[in-house]
């Protein structure tokens, strides 16, 4: 299918500006690349600063048992965010929460409106084959379909499509 080609995108819509607005303010927390040790940063910050349990049960005012069963349900991640909060407070520590997307928000938005039109040319593909009236879609075709599925804001997430 002959179509042609543009070599500049149409300006940003607002919900796409948003979601650069958001990978700018995240490209920090990715650079940082922050593993939580093993142990949990509870126990890490707490050993780091040569303090106890007892003592650190006695700044938050609780017995050094909840401390103990803080440190162990943050390790498994279970730990309830108020209190992993208190506890950074304790430290004299920031909590610092984030989602950190793995592609910026930007790519996976994309990736998502490619995935949605190219099951949408492969059915037109499979009905015309069926009618004995095979055809391919360009690849330059799909993402021009792309890019106007974005512009109209058409990206949905409520189906899985492979």
């Amino acid at each position: 299918m002959a179509t042609h080609q543009t070599n500049h995108p149409a300006p940003p819509l607002e919900h796409l500006k948003a979601q650069l607005h958001i990978d700018e303010r995240l490209a920090p927390l990715e650079a940082l690349n922050l593993a939580r040790p093993q142990s949990g940063w509870i126990r890490t910050i707490r050993t780091a600063l040569r303090m106890t349990q007892a003592e650190l049960a006695a700044i938050l005012q609780i017995n050094q048992k909840s401390l103990h069963a803080l440190e162990i349900s943050e390790a498994q991640t279970k730990i309830r965010l108020e209190s992993l909060e208190k506890v950074a407070d304790a430290l004299d520590c920031d909590l610092v929460y984030a989602l950190v997307p793995r592609d910026t928000l930007h790519s996976h938005y994309r990736n998502r409106a490619r995935k949605i039109m190219s099951a949408r040319t492969r059915s037109i593909e499979n009905t015309m084959e069926l009618e004995n009236q095979a055809m391919k879609f360009s690849q330059n075709y799909i993402e021009e379909q792309t890019d106007k599925l974005i512009a109209r804001d058409f990206v949905h997430w409520g189906r899985n499509i492979k």
